[in-house]
């Protein structure tokens, strides 16, 4: 495939490849390892909550913390009994807690992107925004 006739989306999370062009299924699965160890995995928790909260937010989307509480509830529901995560065991129960913590820190982030920034902290602690980088 020649480089002029494929690019990716801007999205800040999970862009996509676009292709000009016919596409074909590959003859051989890819082996995809997510995580190295435990601390990839929690890297890749606050870079996946917070490009969700930053590509959310140029959406219009909205939150609150009560939205991201019942989010994250909602997601350990959905993962660990809905989709029986219990029966792979203690792992389904990691991934059950994971996939709610990324949900609850994806709203969560979104709604403190949404608030004022702080103008003056107490005790003379530097003030705080949540919102994305400036680019």
């Amino acid at each position: 495939m020649r480089r002029e006739r494929a690019g990716f989306t801007d999205h800040f999370l999970h862009a996509h490849m676009t292709v000009d062009g016919t596409r074909a299924d590959l003859r051989s699965p890819i082996i995809h390892f997510s995580y190295r160890d435990l601390d990839d995995v929690l890297e890749k928790l606050t870079r996946y909550s917070r490009g969700a909260a930053i590509d959310a937010n140029t959406n219009g989307q909205r939150s609150s913390l009560a939205r991201a509480l019942a989010s994250g509830f909602w997601s350990f529901v959905k993962t660990y009994f809905l989709r029986q995560g219990f029966r792979d065991g203690r792992m389904g129960l990691v991934l059950a807690i994971y996939n709610a913590q990324t949900s609850y820190y994806k709203y969560l982030r979104l709604w403190l992107m949404q608030q004022p920034v702080v103008q003056a902290a107490p005790s003379g602690a530097q003030p705080h925004s949540m919102a994305p980088p400036r680019q």
